[in-house]
């Protein structure tokens, strides 16, 4: 194989793949019309150009993946090691409180981008406002200066995709345990047509079968959470040096609801997870 293109949402693509596909020449398919330097390019588009045979892989964070991913004729050919997992709180230097949870002065406005993030932050601190924001319409080179908000909430991967630092602010690191985020965060999906059968052999040799592991779980419980009507659901699956693994999950429904499971086995953990709500 001697030349593919890729397309993406990110904006840096060379240090999610260029250790990892060093050995094929490829060229990467700008398909962002991009404002703020946000991708507005979805699933939907990538999917489209791979069926057209535009892109031969597209490649995106997994939890931009639909869970009804087998519907639209893609597979995703390959995972990759998780990093950048969860999310960064920005808070303005001038609403940071070291005595507050998150740091957070009561009475600080924080946008956020869902009601998942929305009734966790604010389970987490009552004396904060969380509102619902289109993050994509931010200026993050003037946020401190200019922003209506005194903090936000982004996910690592963008955060660190864009290279955003945002000045005069303090960065929080959110625990994915506590602050739970979408099924599949941290993880860079690789998406290709099933009948790219060479191209698949290359991807299954850099998958990461470790992310596979306990993202399959997180995306299992998003599937049968979407089955009993929930909308606004996070999941964070990890396991522990003796190998049993740690499923906790969450869903936003204007009451917040959270459940933790632990099995020496993968074994119906979704299911049990997603069964504990009803209980």
């Amino acid at each position: 194989m001697n030349h593919i293109n890729i397309g993406t949402t990110l904006q840096d693509i060379s240090q999610h793949i260029d250790n990892q596909l060093h050995n094929i020449k490829y060229n990467v398919l700008s398909m962002s019309s991009a404002q703020n330097n946000i991708s507005h390019i979805y699933f939907e588009d990538g999917v489209k150009a791979l069926l057209t045979n535009e892109v031969d892989i597209f490649v995106l964070p997994l939890e931009d993946v639909s869970i009804h991913i087998k519907d639209y004729g893609v597979i995703i050919g390959a995972l990759s090691q998780r990093k950048h997992l969860g999310s960064y709180l920005f808070i303005k230097d001038e609403s940071v409180d070291l005595n507050e949870d998150l740091k957070v002065a009561a009475q600080s406005k924080i946008a956020v981008k869902s009601n998942l993030e929305k009734e966790q932050l604010e389970a987490i601190n009552p004396k904060i406002q969380a509102i619902l924001t289109d993050i994509k319409q931010i200026d993050f080179k003037k946020f401190a200066e200019q922003s209506q908000y005194d903090g936000l909430i982004m996910s690592k991967m963008m955060a660190i995709d864009l290279g955003i630092q945002i000045k005069n602010s303090l960065k929080v690191d959110l625990n994915p345990r506590e602050f739970i985020p979408q099924p599949g965060s941290g993880v860079i999906a690789y998406l290709v047509h099933p009948e790219s059968i060479k191209l698949r052999e290359v991807l299954r040799n850099i998958h990461c079968k470790d992310s596979s592991d306990v993202t399959n779980i997180e995306r299992k419980s998003w599937q049968l959470a979407s089955k009993n009507g929930m909308k606004e659901f996070g999941a964070y699956c990890y396991k522990d040096i003796r190998n049993y693994y740690h499923l906790s999950v969450c869903q936003a429904d204007g009451t917040l609801q959270k459940r933790k499971i632990s099995l020496s086995t993968s074994n119906g953990l979704d299911e049990l997870a997603i069964s504990s709500f009803q209980n």
